[in-house]
């Protein structure tokens, strides 16, 4: 970090004479990453798109990366982080590296149901089980709306394990058991998981099956060994 500072004095004395220098620009954006200055990255980045100066690939990750650090440095300030986020691009609200830091933020605050949003529109674009993990995390205001939901995905992914997995999860927060292992056996007929393995021992011990109880949390010690 003291090195890093260091060095983008240097460079800034260095820019001050050729300010559009793009080995220079290059440079000062390596430091204010290393920095943590993600503001004044997504500047930079700017400028290396005009000079053309960058791969376009490569300005698109480090844009994803300068928004999702920004987002999270937000997340202590209701009134920043929705500013902030109302100026992040469309394409990159529902990009999924982005959404999941935005969703956390939200998250945070306590703002749920806009973590909801954002995660629903990033996987309506595109599928990432990341993002459904974390949707069976989020506690909204309509439980009843996230579970509709995922059934929706599920026509449309009817052997994602985790999607499986993540409705059990809803389910059980609802109390509704037997949609719930209904669920859990699935996920675990597609791919058997520790997680599905250890909440099918929690939902047998909860009915009083302890003997089915033990072979689930066998199962998933054999798994975590495995790994």
């Amino acid at each position: 970090m003291k090195d890093a500072t260091g060095a983008l004095v240097a460079i800034q004395s260095a820019r001050a004479i050729a300010p559009q220098h793009t080995a220079l620009l290059r440079l000062e954006l390596k430091a204010r990453q290393l920095i943590g200055q993600w503001d004044e990255v997504d500047k930079l980045l700017d400028a290396l798109t005009r000079s053309n100066a960058m791969e376009p690939a490569t300005i698109a990750q480090l844009r994803r990366m300068a928004y999702a650090e920004n987002l999270r440095r937000r997340a202590e300030d209701d009134r920043a982080l929705l500013e902030y986020w109302k100026k992040v691009p469309a394409d990159f609200k529902t990009d999924a590296f982005v959404a999941r830091a935005a969703a956390r933020a939200f998250m945070q605050r306590g703002g749920a149901d806009t973590a909801l949003d954002v995660i629903e529109a990033a996987l309506n674009r595109d599928w990432h089980e990341d993002l459904v993990t974390l949707y069976g995390d989020v506690r909204g205001s309509s439980p009843t709306r996230q579970i509709e939901q995922a059934e929706k995905w599920l026509h449309a992914q009817p052997r994602d394990a985790q999607l499986l997995l993540t409705l059990a999860h809803l389910c059980s927060v609802q109390e509704l058991w037997g949609k719930a292992q209904s669920y859990l056996e699935a996920s675990l007929a597609v791919a058997p998981s520790t997680e599905a393995h250890i909440r099918m021992a929690e939902l047998r011990t909860q009915s009083g099956q302890t003997g089915e109880a033990c072979q689930h949390y066998q199962k998933a010690l054999a798994l975590c060994r495995a790994q």
